[in-house]
């Protein structure tokens, strides 16, 4: 083991993070600056060299290099290799994010402070693939977020009351905000000018960042909940909902249709042959290729047919319902043989929000309050975690399993042993 000091060039021996980056080289985080190692001397980069903070509390590397510093009470910096600068709005600086969740997936930095709830995110342009542009990423919460290919840097802001879009081009700030009095969860680029954006009551579509279409789906007394947006091959829009099926042209800014009202919809989802299926809460599955509908009920052994989430892996239809069981339907519509026949473990019905499939391991990860299943195992999630049920599930590498709840993420191995310990050590580290 090697030890260094300041006798080796260190200008302190405290040190907050260390990293290694992609040429080998060793970062070091400390309140004298930022310290490169070469493996034969140090190097001190400081507010001279362009940092906004000699301060530096982590550093985050994407796919291209690109190192990201949180510096203390200072704007978000990036390093391309050659010059440090400031990457965010002054008022976004990095006491926003100290005890919160800093995460880099998919060359996108997230940055998540649960107290305020507030969520950044971050990428370069130069990330982005020409032959496959990103249209929106996920949060380690599970929600959505827009991401354009305009050759600028982008920023988004999520807030209780709002989504907005920070972009900095060429030194110039600008901002967007869209309808700061309605929360929305989620948003959909539907064309390179065209934003749908949705919450659980209401509607908005923008044009050339301008609110062009606002409204709900509810009906006089009646309020109609969003509980899945799939937008399929033509563009259009399909939402299940507590009152059944609604479709939404988004060209034509308009509600096209609305299918089996007073049906609980919890989910839809189209596979390779172009077929619709629906998971209803009250009468099982349904498929959809055309009108009339078909319906298929896998009956007695559904536990009263109420399905909340469907998913495909290689031509099977994976269906879970409320109670945390995983049901196979094959190509030819045939029931498969049941998934986790004693998987229930824990007294009371709580619906599974979302299930993830391991390909490598064959196994499945079910989000069931305040359980995480795999197959017939399980563990109780974590405290903090108890009082919130799963939103999301994200295969981040071969071996982890992300996993996002109402009220923060965490990591599991494949082999489902929680990896949410070493991530504490790590956070403390950070600060």
């Amino acid at each position: 083991m090697k030890k260094f000091s300041t006798k080796d060039g260190l200008p302190t021996l405290e040190v907050y993070y260390v990293h290694e980056d992609r040429k080998g080289y060793l970062w070091f985080c400390t309140d004298h600056g930022l310290v490169r190692y070469n493996g034969y001397d140090f190097k001190i980069f400081t507010e001279k060299d362009g940092l906004t903070n000699n301060t530096i509390l982590s550093i985050h590397e994407d796919s291209k290099g690109h190192l990201w510093l949180f510096c203390l009470n200072a704007p978000l910096t990036y390093y391309d290799g050659q010059h440090f600068q400031p990457f965010s709005p002054d008022e976004y600086n990095a006491r926003e994010y100290i005890g919160g969740e800093i995460k880099l997936l998919n060359d996108t930095l997230v940055m998540r402070n649960v107290t305020k709830n507030k969520t950044y995110l971050a990428r370069f342009p130069d990330t982005f693939e020409e032959d496959n542009p990103v249209a929106h990423t996920t949060d380690i919460l599970g929600n959505h977020y827009l991401l354009e290919k305009n050759n600028v840097f982008f920023i988004y802001i999520t807030t209780e009351k709002s989504i907005s879009g920070q972009k900095r081009i060429n030194h110039t700030k600008q901002g967007i905000w869209i309808n700061s009095d309605i929360h929305y969860r989620s948003a959909l680029k539907i064309s390179q000018n065209r934003i749908f954006l949705h919450n659980n009551r209401n509607l908005l579509l923008t044009v050339n960042d301008s609110i062009y279409y606002q409204g709900s789906l509810d009906i006089k007394d009646k309020p109609v909940n969003i509980l899945t947006v799939y937008k399929d091959n033509s563009d259009i829009l399909w939402m299940a909902t507590n009152n059944g099926l609604y479709t939404f042209d988004p060209y034509k800014a308009k509600i096209t249709g609305h299918y089996f009202p007073n049906e609980f919809i919890c989910s839809i989802i189209q596979d390779t042959d172009g077929n619709y299926w629906l998971a209803t809460r009250d009468n099982g599955i349904w498929l959809m290729p055309s009108f009339p509908i078909r319906t298929i009920r896998p009956g007695k052994i559904a536990r009263e047919n109420k399905f909340t989430s469907l998913k495909t892996f290689n031509d099977i239809l994976y269906a879970a319902d409320i109670s945390g069981q995983v049901y196979m339907i094959g190509p030819n519509y045939q029931l498969l043989p049941q998934l986790n026949k004693e998987i229930l473990k824990y007294h009371g019905i709580f619906e599974s929000e979302d299930f993830h499939f391991d390909t490598a391991s064959r196994n499945f990860y079910i989000g069931k309050y305040p359980y995480i299943y795999n197959q017939n195992t399980h563990i109780i999630s974590k405290p903090r975690y108890t009082l919130a049920s799963m939103k999301t599930m994200l295969e981040i590498d071969s071996n982890t399993v992300l996993v996002g709840t109402g009220a923060g993420g965490f990591t599991i191995n494949s082999d489902f042993s929680d990896k949410d310990q070493k991530n504490s050590k790590r956070n403390k580290s950070e600060k």
